[in-house]
């Protein structure tokens, strides 16, 4: 029963994210987003923790708990852009750029393994924060910015370190901290 627990709490994440939308367009006030915000951090952190101490935090697993979280912040997002009390025009240019990177990663994971590596990198770790600290600033109305670029910088950083790990490993990998370790990794394979 105990093993089923990383799965439950990344399938949580994945139909909570669901959830951020439809509150959006219900205009509720700020608290039920950041609750459902924090809810999936700590389903989060704990699908990880729990799955690496029961020996069970297999590739699979690791690439449902990514799909999970691009799904869920992705939606956190999309609810913050329709809370938006700002012009959205100050927005695109990092969400075309964020845009391109993702797809460029996506691309050289896809041609190079035909799937996903899940990583899991410490500066994507650094990014989940920034993110999540800037959506809750934004879901409580503030029309502060100064987050979003050091947001991008760090997923600029994790999608550089992302494409450069898939190119010099041989085969899918996850739970890679940095870009180090996949190098010291390629060289013993």
């Amino acid at each position: 029963m105990m093993t089923r627990l990383p799965v439950a709490l990344t399938v949580f994440r994945l139909i909570a994210g669901i959830a951020f939308l439809p509150l959006a367009l219900l205009r509720v006030q700020a608290w039920p987003l950041v609750a459902l915000l924090f809810a999936g951090l700590l389903s989060d952190i704990a699908d990880g923790i729990i799955a690496r101490r029961l020996g069970i935090a297999t590739l699979s697993l690791r690439r449902l708990d990514t799909r999970a979280d691009m799904a869920f912040y992705g939606n956190a997002a999309a609810a913050a852009l329709v809370c938006a009390t700002f012009p959205l025009a100050r927005l695109w240019p990092w969400l075309v750029a964020y845009l391109i990177l993702f797809a460029l990663r996506n691309l050289v994971d896809y041609l190079r393994y035909r799937a996903s590596p899940s990583y899991h990198m410490w500066s994507g770790k650094l990014w989940s924060v920034v993110l999540f600290v800037h959506l809750v600033v934004l879901f409580c109305g503030s029309q502060a910015f100064f987050l979003l670029p050091l947001a991008f910088a760090f997923y600029a950083i994790n999608a550089v370190e992302g494409i450069v790990a898939t190119l010099v490993l041989p085969q899918p990998c996850k739970d890679i901290p940095t870009i180090w370790h996949a190098f010291i990794l390629a060289r013993r394979v």
